[in-house]
């Protein structure tokens, strides 16, 4: 990072490792930097879908993830991945889970 520090792909992959890693809050700014220097590639859109979702920011997830099914075909894996999460979002919003 220290040395590209502009590098969408370097900065998502940090940013979802914190969010898979339970440190959601501090993968946020990476995942969207990536997404401001990326914004067509679509695990830069798909990931802060993740990162609101593991964060209980309902909407700010279902936003991002209709965003990456609008743009994908059904059958590849972000597209599949993003309509995971809408019913996840789904089923804790119908349960009342955060």
């Amino acid at each position: 990072m220290e040395r590209d520090p502009e590098n969408p792909v370097l900065r998502n992959v940090l940013g979802l490792t914190l969010v898979r890693t339970e440190r959601a809050n501090e993968g946020e700014p990476h995942l969207l930097k990536a997404l401001r220097l990326a914004p067509n590639m679509i695990e830069a859109v798909l990931n802060p879908a993740i990162c609101y979702g593991s964060e209980g920011k309902w909407k700010l997830a279902k936003d991002q993830a209709n965003t990456v099914v609008q743009k994908t075909e059904a059958g590849f894996d972000v597209h599949e991945e993003a309509k995971r999460l809408l019913a996840a979002i789904a089923d804790a919003e119908s349960t009342g889970s955060n």
